[in-house]
Parts: C-alpha cells; structure tokens; sequence
C-alpha cells in the first residue's frame, strides 16, 4: 500500500523537477555545519514559502548523520484516525519518488495507545512536507510516520521511550510543529521564545506550563515533548535553535502571524 501526495502542488510544488529545484535551492542557501552529532530535530511545517527556508536549516544540520530510520512526528490536523496514528502504509510517494516505510519497526512500537491507522495520514501536511527535504538530504533511509491527536505530556513521554526501544543509535527523530498561529508579530516572538528556551533546556514539564500560561498555539508540541524524551534517553544535554522567523518575515503582513522555529537536539 503507498500513501500518495495529499498537498502537492500546494505546500510544495507539483512537478518533479520544480519541487528538486525548489529543496536544493533552500538547502543551498542553509549550510551548517554541527560539530556534534544531532539525535533529533525540529522543523516546520507550513507551506514552503511560508517555512520550507526556516525549515532547511534542521535538514542542512542532519546531512552528515547517516540514519537508517527516521521517525516523523507530526501533530493531527484533520481529526482521522487515533491519538497515536502508526503509518500502515508499506511506501510513501511524493514527486521526488517513493520512500520505503519501516514496516518492522512500525509494528515493533505498535501497541495499546499506538495504533497503526493510515485515515490519520491519508491527508495530514505536517509529516508529507518533510519528506522531499529527507530525500534530499539522505541517499537511503526508511521512515516511521507518526501522526499525534493525543498530545497529552505522559502518552508522549511514553512515545519518546517506545522510540528510543525500537530505533537503532544512528535513527533519527524529527519532530514537526509550527508555533504561534495567527497572533501579532511581537506577540509571537515573545512567548514563542519562551517555548523555546524549555525546548533548549529539554524542559518537556516546562515547556507544556510555557505554553498553557501565555496561551501559546503551537500544534506540534507534543511531537516535540517526544522527541526530546527521546534524546534524553540518548543522552542529549541540549536544544539548539538554528532559525526563528515568522510567516510575516515573509509576507510583510505583521498583524496576524504564524510561528517556525528549526531546532537540534544534540
């Protein structure tokens, strides 16, 4: 079964040939060199010309990492499917080509709050847009798509665990979010940066009182609390941001924005 393209030609371009020119073209524009080896990272997941150059900067930091699989969190925007969504299909297809699903392993983490469920997946953005950057960062990889309705801090906590248990030490974890939505610009700097500096302290207890108390709407926080608890049962010390911006950065329009933030975890 292939989980085909369900936003092409509308976060990213369509054609083949545009949506290679298009990665290569921010990937280019964002090279980083980490001295440490990342373990997970965050990224955005709008529309590319909203976020695809914010969202360059994790994939430019990961492109001397060699994973085998990648876990892709990505938070539930549709309202398919279950609280944990384990992707059930065997390939997912975007205009660049197909990549294969970790089937094994997504069955390995499969379990009682982890359904695998392909109606969460059929048409959610936040995991489909970081794919073409995968294929374009790395030759061979397999992924483990997780789509997340069930944010709740201990469900994932336990999913960061599950991870850490099925995943081998060169796997990767991408935790995709978007930040504030539709609030002022200065609004959003001050209190997206507060969420920021918990995600840097690795802080998920903090981070989820950050955002319940400046009332932050950041729709991936969940998948970011798992992917932290993942790096901290690998070892991880630290958060680092690579790029902040807002979709008013790109647009000019600074009355009603939406928030990204490209981040490793090291």
């Amino acid at each position: 079964m292939i989980r085909l393209p369900a936003v092409a030609g509308q976060f990213y371009p369509l054609g083949k040939k545009e949506l290679e020119k298009e990665v290569e073209k921010l990937l280019e524009k964002t090279r980083i060199e980490i001295k440490k080896k990342p373990v997970a990272a965050i990224a955005p997941h709008a529309g590319y010309y909203y976020s695809g150059w914010v969202a360059a900067y994790s994939y430019s930091a990961l492109k001397n990492t060699k994973p085998e699989t990648i876990a892709v969190i990505g938070p539930n925007h549709t309202g398919y499917g279950f609280g944990v969504s384990v992707g059930k299909s065997d390939e997912w297809e975007t205009p660049l080509g197909k990549v294969t699903i970790d089937v094994e392993k997504a069955h390995e983490i499969t379990q009682e709050d982890f359904v695998l469920d392909s109606s969460a997946h059929a048409y959610e953005h936040s995991i489909e847009v970081q794919i073409p950057f995968l294929q374009k960062t790395f030759k061979e990889f397999k992924i483990l798509p997780i789509c997340v309705m069930d944010q709740n801090k201990e469900t994932m906590k336990k999913l960061g665990d599950s991870l850490d248990k099925v995943l081998g030490k060169k796997d990767l974890v991408i935790a995709s979010t978007d930040f504030s939505h539709y609030v002022p610009y200065s609004e959003a700097y001050k209190n997206d940066l507060k969420a920021i500096k918990k995600i840097e302290e690795l802080d998920i207890d903090g981070l989820y009182e950050t955002i319940r108390e400046n009332n932050i709407s950041m729709c991936g926080y969940g998948c970011v609390a798992a992917a932290i608890q993942f790096a901290k049962k690998r070892g991880a010390k630290k958060a680092e941001l690579l790029k902040y911006a807002t979709s008013g950065d790109v647009t000019g329009d600074k009355a009603q924005v939406v928030g990204y933030a490209s981040m490793i975890i090291e």
